[in-house]
């Protein structure tokens, strides 16, 4: 199974504490931190893995990052 080649992440805390890392996609890990802040999905990490397939995304790839992370939480939202 071929890597992933970007990790990009982000943590939110109930004290306040916010963490995130664009695993080398840069502005990735805000994206993700931004949605969590507009849903307000606290105590969780949201981790996005995508593969690079030959094709340069251009800004579609925040698009794809910002939904990603809403289908989760709103997913994530249901079940609790």
């Amino acid at each position: 199974m071929k890597k992933a080649s970007h990790l990009s992440w982000a943590i939110r805390l109930s004290d306040g504490s916010e963490l995130k890392n664009d695993g080398g996609e840069s502005g990735s890990g805000n994206c993700i931190l931004e949605v969590m802040r507009n849903m307000n999905a606290v105590n969780c990490l949201i981790l996005v893995a995508r593969w690079y397939g030959g094709k340069h995304l251009g800004g579609l790839r925040f698009r794809i990052y910002r939904n990603t992370t809403k289908e989760l939480l709103s997913t994530y939202s249901t079940l609790s």
